[in-house]
């Protein structure tokens, strides 16, 4: 009961964060960065990259359940660290589509947005946009993906208000 209700405390500041970011320009990349690997596998894995932030912002759970791997962990960062397993992130998706009043998720855009795939493993890299009911907010992402049985899922990642 402790762990959840710090995990819910964990994302509701981690949700008051994201809205309360400003929106800067972003520098741009430095030159020569590009996707690196087969660029049947780097769309392979921006099509998963698509599905996690509509099953975010559709505040879909068994979507959600799909991308995730059971051993997935992401580390939160901002005043504070927090680190969530699968379990976690779906229930803080869950507590989010249950709330009342509700916090609607309008979209979800990436910017800068960078996949480098070695063999089964991709890590994307770049900066989200989160608007809703209560403000915009923008991230630095990480995600890192794993090809299992012919699916990319997700199984770590890293977010930092900016």
């Amino acid at each position: 009961m402790t762990q959840r209700l710090a995990i819910c405390i964990c994302s509701l500041l981690f949700l008051a964060a994201v809205v309360s970011a400003q929106d800067e320009p972003l520098p741009p990349l430095p030159k020569g960065v590009v996707n690196i690997g087969d660029p049947a596998r780097i769309k392979a894995v921006l099509a998963r990259e698509a599905q996690l932030r509509e099953s975010t912002k559709n505040l879909d759970v068994k979507l959600a359940s799909d991308l995730y791997t059971e051993d997935y962990l992401q580390m939160v960062m901002v005043k504070w660290c927090c680190v969530a397993n699968k379990e976690q992130q779906l229930g803080a998706l869950i507590e989010h589509r249950d709330r009342k009043p509700l916090d609607v998720i309008h979209s979800i855009t990436d910017e800068q947005v960078v996949v480098r795939v070695h063999g089964n493993t991709a890590v994307v890299t770049g900066v989200q946009t989160v608007t809703g009911d209560a403000g915009t907010g923008r991230l630095l992402f990480m995600n890192v993906w794993s090809l299992e049985k012919g699916k990319w899922r997700i199984i770590g990642g890293s977010r930092k208000r900016i």
